[in-house]
């Protein structure tokens, strides 16, 4: 057995569980909280999510536990699967509780308060209150359906993805010696489930899933596992220290990664004499896609985001609750002298600070900002610090250098809340202290946080920063970052070949859009010594061919495709092998649509742009070989084989 680790390199574990998602030689086992995440998820992120796992049931590469299958069996059958669907109920109470509050704001809202609210008369009050009440029945029309039969749906969407990928264990006979030796584990505390050796029923169903994998891989001589959850126990995984993400070690929090238990991996190998054991959640598989330029997963990983941040409130609220029941009210707990408005009571501070005291040296030191910001068209607009952002940090305004420290995050949960503080402030009002620098900076990473996955800063640019209440010549400093960000890294330099495409058309829609002009010139201007490794530049509109030459093959899973032979992008070649490069790597069968999205994030050529053809006209099914990456001109010489070492 080996000892744990403490530090892992993130970018080669994504990189190998991305190399083993390929692998034809791995199993994919998942866990019963992956059939009860399906009731979580919107459907957009069902379908994703299925059609996902279609591709690995294809080859039989995707087992389900017959115990996991069991435990979901035991909920459904017993109706209880629209526990998962709690969420949902709290608009009803919503609607309810409503009508009580309308009830006593009609009738103790005086004059006077009406009046500082700026509200003209009663009845306009009254007005407002009916048209919260009607908005709220109608945003809950769509949620009216019969719960059951969204639960049939889901539960008819599982059965045809997964009924033959379950493993068939004789989980009866194994019930009883599980229960029998699960005691003397649990008491020494080895893995996995001695966590739940206090509870009364079903204490060792990890313990019996655990035993059906290591069965199944053994008689099977399958020595590659993937067990995917949406749980991250103590009794299965642990999070390392520390991890190295380019480079630079970082603390491992917010969010941890979680790796196998090195005790698992161990037994793993007395069992196949293989180490090759690796245990992900949901949450990493999407960010994993997401590195690999997939967006297959997208939806799935802004339902994740949703979901987590629903149960992060419900634990608040109910700490809360917790909190006030031991302590008395919170309002007795309050120092200081107090104002009561209409029953909610707020904490009066004795004197704040003035903004010359609370000035960081950096921010006092800054140069004056632009009330009128200067225009893109400048030859050279923005700061050299800007355009390797990794050096700046003399931001005119400080608030925007919190954000911006708080996008650079690389966690969902400190994104997500950073653009609803982006919104608030500057929809607050505050666009005299926004300097064209720091809003260049800001756009970056914006685009930056939105390409890990973040569904606030997704949805900023997929909704063209309407979310922004500001001038179009500030918003024009933003896109101007976005799309510097796409092709430039934070030292100033060329992606080359690594460019930032993931959501790249969604940046290209601004240049359709005549108010963002200025930020087209400047980045055609960046780019001018680039144009040999470019196939467009944006301000480009004009369509691209995609040329496929292939040729019919049969395949034991998905009957007569088209082989792909070579693949040309306005008649050159750009289809190679190579076992390394995951970036670039095709996805084995593939449709137009697919294709074209690899070639945009790959070549930075929007989807909308390329006419895709080939030489059959049959419109079967495209097959590429495992190993098949989009690479334009010659590889580099082999690198090593960058898993041979640990993690």
């Amino acid at each position: 057995m080996k000892f744990p680790v403490t530090v892992i390199d993130k970018d080669l574990y994504f990189q190998k569980i991305s190399a083993l998602l390929l692998d034809d030689e791995c199993v994919l086992f998942i866990d019963t909280n992956i059939l009860a995440t399906f009731f979580k998820l919107n459907a957009d992120a069902r379908k994703e999510l299925l059609d996902w796992m279609e591709t690995f049931t294809q080859k039989d590469r995707l087992k389900t536990p017959t115990w996991a299958l069991n435990e979901y069996t035991k909920r459904f059958v017993r109706k209880r699967t629209g526990d998962y669907l709690s969420t949902g109920d709290k608009l009803k109470t919503i609607i309810k509780e409503f009508k009580e509050v309308r009830k006593f704001l009609s009738m103790h809202v005086d004059e006077e308060s009406l009046k500082l609210a700026k509200y003209a008369d009663r009845p306009a009050y009254i007005q407002d209150l009916d048209k919260v009440s009607t908005t709220l029945e109608k945003v809950s029309g769509p949620l009216r359906s019969r719960k059951s039969d969204y639960i049939v749906k889901i539960n008819e969407d599982l059965q045809r993805v997964l009924e033959g990928t379950v493993i068939e264990s004789d989980i009866f006979s194994m019930v009883e010696p599980v229960g029998n030796y699960g005691a003397h584990r649990f008491r020494t505390e080895l893995p996995p489930g001695f966590e739940d050796g206090h509870k009364d029923f079903n204490a060792y169903g990890d313990l019996i899933i655990w035993q059906e994998i290591l069965a199944f891989c053994k008689a099977r001589n399958r020595k590659k596992v993937l067990i995917l959850t949406n749980d991250q126990k103590p009794d299965w995984m642990y999070a390392p220290y520390q991890l190295l993400i380019k480079g630079r070690r970082v603390s491992n929090n917010e969010p941890e990664l979680k790796i196998a238990d090195p005790r698992l991996i161990y037994e793993f190998r007395l069992a196949t004499y293989s180490e090759e054991l690796y245990i992900i959640n949901l949450e990493t598989l999407t960010k994993i896609a997401i590195e690999d330029n997939r967006k297959d997963l997208l939806n799935v990983a802004r339902a994740l985001q949703l979901v987590k941040e629903e149960e992060t409130a419900k634990e608040e609220e109910e700490e809360a609750v917790a909190m006030e029941d031991s302590s008395g009210t919170l309002a007795e707990e309050t120092e200081g002298p107090v104002e009561e408005q209409l029953g909610e009571t707020f904490a009066v501070p004795e004197e704040l600070p003035s903004e010359e005291a609370t000035a960081s040296p950096v921010e006092k030191a800054a140069e004056p900002f632009d009330t009128e910001p200067a225009p893109v068209a400048r030859k050279q607009p923005y700061a050299q610090a800007a355009l390797a952002d990794a050096t700046y940090i003399s931001f005119v305004d400080p608030k925007i250098a919190d954000i911006v420290e708080k996008l650079k995050s690389h966690s969902w949960y400190t994104q997500n809340p950073a653009i609803d503080e982006l919104a608030e402030y500057v929809n607050r009002g505050n666009n005299s202290r926004l300097y064209h620098n720091d809003l260049f900076v800001l756009g970056r990473n914006i685009y930056q946080s939105a390409t890990g996955g973040a569904y606030s800063a997704i949805d900023l640019i997929e909704n063209k920063l309407s979310r922004l209440n500001m001038a179009f010549k500030l918003k024009s400093h933003i896109v101007a970052g976005m799309f510097y960000e796409i092709y430039f890294d934070s030292q100033g330099s060329f992606r080359g070949h690594n460019l930032k495409s993931y959501l790249l058309s969604d940046v290209f829609a601004f240049q359709t859009d005549a108010n963002y002009t200025e930020a087209i010139a400047f980045i055609n201007r960046e780019l001018q010594h680039h144009l040999g490794e470019l196939f467009v530049l944006p301000g480009n509109t004009s369509n691209v061919t995609v040329e496929l030459i292939v040729e019919e093959v049969e395949t034991s899973w998905a009957g007569t495709m088209l082989g792909v032979k070579d693949l040309k992008i306005d008649g050159e070649s750009v289809l190679k092998y190579s076992e390394l490069y995951y970036h670039h790597r095709l996805k084995q069968t593939s449709g137009e649509s697919n294709i074209k999205e690899q070639i945009e994030s790959v070549f930075a050529i929007p989807s909308t742009q390329q006419v895709l053809k080939d030489n059959s006209g049959k419109g079967l099914p495209y097959l590429f070989e495992n190993n098949a990456i989009l690479w334009r001109g010659e590889l580099p010489p082999a690198a090593k084989n960058v898993f041979a070492a640990d993690f």
